[in-house]
């Protein structure tokens, strides 16, 4: 609510999340930086394929490119 809606501690606390502006100060801050949003953009692997059941995923044969 920080990040999106600007709100100020007072604010936080307002939104009924937490109980008193104490609380809320822990998150003063938690503030989500331009690096951090531009980290989520970056292109991951893809997920390894599941075994099938009963097989063992460390005993699949390897595959060796040409």
């Amino acid at each position: 609510m920080r990040g999106y809606a600007g709100l100020d501690t007072r604010g936080l606390v307002g939104t009924g999340r937490w109980k008193d502006e104490k609380s809320a100060a822990r998150y003063e801050h938690v503030v989500v930086s331009e690096e951090a949003r531009k980290a989520d953009l970056l292109p991951v692997p893809s997920p390894l394929k599941k075994a099938a059941s009963g097989e063992n995923p460390g005993s699949a044969p390897l595959k060796v490119a040409k």
